[in-house]
Formats: C-alpha cells, structure tokens, sequence
C-alpha cells in the first residue's frame, strides 16, 4: 500500500530537518510502522544536531509503500481513521528516535544543549538506562480535586 505523508514546517520541523540532510525518511518511517506493527523494538539513535535551513519549503510531501503481504500491518493500518494515518505515521517515526530533534526549533546558537542530549541519550542506551514509567507522574489524591472556598458568613 502506498501512503502519501504531509510535512509542515510548522509542526514538522524535525522531520523536515532530516530530509533535508539527506537522510531517507521514506524508510525510516516504513521501519518504524512496521516494528510498531509486529511489536518488535527499533530505535534510531540520532547522533548529530539537526537544523532546520530557513530556505527549506513550508511544506513537504512524500510518499512510502508499505507490503501488502504483511497481514499485521494491514490491520493495525485498518485501525486508524483516513484522516490521523498521516500523524500516525510522523508519530511513530518519532517514536523510534532515542531522543527528539529539538534542535530545529532552536536559534542556530543554541545547538550546544542538542549536543549534551545526544551525549546523555548515547550514554543512556550503552548503560541500559531507561526513563522512569509515565505512572510517576499521575497526580494523586487532593491536587486532582477541586478546591473550593472556605470562607465563613457570620
């Protein structure tokens, strides 16, 4: 099946950043869905800081094929509504990358702290080290609640 993806520079910068130095997104993005379909872990490690060039275009597209064979695949793509496959698609692109291209999104003279978390996220991946579960970060108890006045009438 062949699936055209809409790249805007506007909420897509990284994405953008990675064709424009060249990197083939195309399978990247076949990688990520088809892992994600089967279950199977893929991470890509983006080791250099991305930029996004002022010249790129506003909007990108592209298109992917992905094996029709594969039943897996043609069922979870059965799942998503025509109108998300697109964000789908980024989104599970982004979720194969070891640390997000924030970069892009930064003035050309801040490209150091990208550097650092590449630095930290190589580290990580060789030490085995994973972030904590999402559940740490529910909140609990009265912050949750509504807090309501307790003034008195007298």
């Amino acid at each position: 099946m062949r699936f055209d993806v809409r790249l805007t520079a506007l909420r897509d910068a990284d994405l953008i950043a990675l064709i424009e130095a060249d990197y083939n997104v195309r399978v990247m993005m076949e990688q990520a869905v088809v892992n994600y379909a089967h279950a199977t872990p893929f991470k890509i490690l983006l080791d250099v800081p991305l930029v996004c060039p002022e010249n790129s275009p506003k909007v990108r597209f592209f298109s992917f094929v992905i094996s029709d064979n594969d039943k897996d695949v043609n069922r979870l793509i059965s799942f998503i509504s025509k109108g998300k496959r697109s964000q789908f698609f980024k989104n599970c692109l982004r979720n194969a990358f070891s640390i997000q291209n924030l970069s892009v999104y930064l003035l050309d003279n801040a490209i150091d702290f990208q550097q650092r978390n590449i630095e930290v996220a190589g580290g990580c991946l060789e030490r085995n080290v994973y972030p904590a579960p999402i559940s740490v970060y529910k909140k609990t108890g009265c912050s949750s609640r509504r807090r309501t006045s307790q003034k008195t009438i007298s």
